[in-house]
């Protein structure tokens, strides 16, 4: 333990954030970022257990509060490992890269190790990002034991229009560029299927659309690309891999941009896909994973035709793309998961889908009671209608 005071501050982060229960969320807050985040791993992870959710969600928020705080404490690089097999870093002192990295793990020690080893890069952020952290990104930077000639670090804007003819310079002289691929950078506002900067990829149990402008950087400056990721072992121990890919030969082999812009691309989200499998707790992009792709336009599941149902020898239970929170007594929520819609409703229709978690057989003949309330069989039919409830198959 090199700074006490970083320990201090993780414990304080621990507390705050493994005591607090669901019910404490606040809503229209904490409770619909929760409930959103839910439906993303239901969405992208499927085999993890919904009622893990929220322990899962706590995990997700302690990493990404001691991500918010790495770059404040310096020798918290003396306990990170940098995994540099092809030599990047020594190479990037006089020879410009395109550093790619994800929102995971100990994700600003490369930063600080970039600065630290006197290698000249820049980095490309959105504006909240600038608006919010510039002016004590650039406190930093100016400490940290660095001998470039600028005491400023150069943060370029990803909304600048000149940006890729900005960037296409500084790697022609030699300043390597640092971008982070998985920001929210508004993805939400695009027109997907018609946006040719979008890139449609399968992603774990799902698809996003993924933004292919570092793969057009490396077309256009022939800069390698270095895909950076970072995680933490169970001692909060840093790790970063540093992956140098072959654009070199995929520039010589590839018959033509699109080829190598699409290879490219994916093969940047591979890694991250491949880092999730396993380490999903440890990457904030689940609070915006939802603006990467259109919901509006999730399949349906098949809607179930009652009338060819035999209601005697089938059983029914709550879709699984259904979830349901009690807040309190005047909050109780149906979320819809594969819409990402989150609806408040009342305390029967909670009854009556709280009943059907087992799955249950419904009888034609004989009134259906639940918690002492009479539920109509047309009421069901709707339910089952409207796949809130699922014939067990």
């Amino acid at each position: 333990m090199t700074n006490i005071e970083f320990y201090k501050e993780v414990d304080l982060i621990k507390t705050n954030i493994y005591n607090t229960e669901i019910n404490d969320l606040k809503i229209n807050g904490h409770l619909w970022s929760f409930l959103t985040v839910s439906s993303s791993l239901s969405t992208f992870l499927p085999n993890l257990k919904v009622s893990e959710h929220y322990k899962i969600v706590q995990n997700m928020q302690y990493h990404r509060s001691i991500s918010s705080i790495d770059l404040l404490y310096p020798s918290l690089i003396e306990n990170t490992k940098f995994n540099d097999n092809s030599n990047i870093l020594e190479q990037s002192k006089t020879k410009s890269h395109i550093f790619v990295g994800y929102h995971a793990g100990s994700y600003n020690m490369i930063l600080r190790c970039l600065a630290e080893k006197n290698i000249p890069f820049c980095v490309v952020a959105n504006n909240d990002y600038i608006k919010d952290y510039e002016k004590i990104v650039q406190e930093l930077y100016k400490d940290l034991p660095h001998d470039n000639s600028s005491e400023r670090l150069q943060i370029f804007s990803a909304e600048d229009p000149k940006l890729l003819l900005k960037l296409t310079k500084n790697l022609s002289i030699g300043i390597s560029v640092f971008i982070f691929i998985d920001g929210n950078s508004g993805t939400k506002k695009n027109d997907f299927s018609n946006d040719k900067n979008l890139l449609k990829i399968d992603f774990l149990n799902h698809h996003i659309y993924a933004r292919q402008g570092v793969a057009f950087l490396s077309y256009l400056s022939k800069a390698p690309i270095v895909t950076v990721v970072a995680k933490r072992d169970e001692n909060l121990n840093n790790n970063v891999t540093l992956n140098l890919l072959k654009t070199d030969e995929l520039l010589a082999n590839s018959t033509n941009r699109s080829d190598f812009i699409n290879s490219i691309t994916k093969k940047i989200y591979k890694e991250l896909e491949v880092y999730l499998i396993n380490n999903y707790e440890q990457w904030a992009g689940w609070l915006y994973l939802h603006n990467f792709f259109d919901t509006d336009d999730i399949s349906e599941e098949l809607t179930t035709d009652t009338k060819t149902l035999n209601f005697s020898d089938t059983k029914f239970t709550v879709s699984q793309y259904i979830h349901l929170v009690k807040h309190d007594e005047n909050n109780i929520f149906l979320v819809k998961k594969k819409k990402y819609e989150i609806m408040r409703i009342e305390r029967f229709l909670f009854d009556v889908l709280t009943y059907f978690q087992t799955p249950r057989r419904i009888s034609t003949k004989e009134t259906l009671i639940i918690e002492n309330e009479v539920v109509g069989f047309n009421f069901i039919e709707e339910l089952i209608e409207m796949n809130i409830l699922k014939p067990v198959l």
